[in-house]
């Protein structure tokens, strides 16, 4: 049955590859373009999501259940109708993950990388929608700067789920793939800033306090996928390191100097005037490791 439902996947990235050619043909803006494929993937989403073998309810989720928790997942909001950690199946929590990488690198991106891969003559036009999707100054940086919001994405992800793997220290696991698929499933979510967690009590879990390393692996996932793609393209890109440094008088956009320094600002900040208010509220009685 697995092996029927892996096929199925396949399949249907297969046709998504194929249906991409006809997105030169179709007259849309960049934001139309955008809004319906968010449509698209959030019923498709619920759908899946709303099939028996997804959660141990008896009777499945309902429609609006299911529903709320694709437009979530899509959206990056991290909200959600029931405990995800108790009522979704192994399958159902691998579709909610899914539809957070989805939405955190938008769709767009994923729909884009597809019509270029499947038609690589594709039209000047559809790589117009792509520039202004993307802010990009030129045609060849946007088509540039999909292939790399995809693959720093999936870096990033991946190098954070590895020191997750190796930060829930004394965290019970029933298997090796279980303690894998919780690493990878918080690096993905934390990286797309979409708040869902495989705890009830979210990080906030009795079994989970106190664990510095987690918190901090965590914690700079979320500040990393919060820069945005451009930012990161242009700060962690081989290529775009390489000509500042032949370029000297060649500086970051505004846009990454004003999330740089945002981040750089707000974060500790926000953390010291969270600690002052709350040292004698939520926080009252942890050590500062806590």
């Amino acid at each position: 049955m697995l092996l029927v439902q892996g096929y199925f996947l396949v399949f249907v990235a297969l046709e998504l590859g194929k249906a991409s050619r006809l997105l030169p043909q179709m007259k849309l803006s960049p934001p139309a373009l955008l809004a319906i494929s968010f449509s698209l993937i959030t019923l498709l989403g619920a759908g899946l999501l709303a099939m028996p073998e997804m959660s141990r309810l008896p009777n499945g989720l309902s429609t609006l259940d299911a529903l709320f928790t694709s437009v979530s997942a899509v959206c990056v909001t991290g909200l959600s109708t029931f405990d995800i950690a108790t009522v979704l199946t192994f399958k159902g929590k691998v579709i909610l993950m899914v539809l957070i990488q989805l939405g955190g690198l938008n769709f767009i991106t994923f729909t884009s990388l597809f019509a270029l891969l499947a038609n690589p003559g594709i039209g000047t036009r559809y790589k117009s929608m792509l520039q202004a999707s993307y802010s990009a100054e030129s045609l060849e940086t946007s088509v540039q700067l999909t292939g790399q919001i995809v693959r720093f994405s999936l870096l990033f992800e991946a190098v954070s789920a590895a020191l997750l793997f190796i930060s829930w220290g004394d965290q019970h696991f029933a298997t090796v793939g279980d303690r894998i698929f919780h690493s990878l499933f918080h690096a993905i979510s934390a990286f797309n800033n979409a708040g869902f967690s495989l705890y009830t009590g979210g990080l906030a879990d009795a079994s989970l306090l106190g664990n510095v390393p987690l918190g901090l692996v965590i914690a700079l996932t979320v500040v990393l996928g919060g820069l945005g793609f451009r930012p990161i393209y242009e700060v962690f890109s081989y290529k775009a390191l390489k000509h500042r440094r032949s370029n000297p008088w060649v500086h970051f956009s505004v846009n990454t100097k004003i999330a740089v320094y945002a981040i750089a600002i707000l974060v500790p900040l926000g953390a010291l005037l969270f600690f002052i208010l709350e040292q004698h509220g939520t926080l009252a009685g942890q050590s500062p490791a806590m």
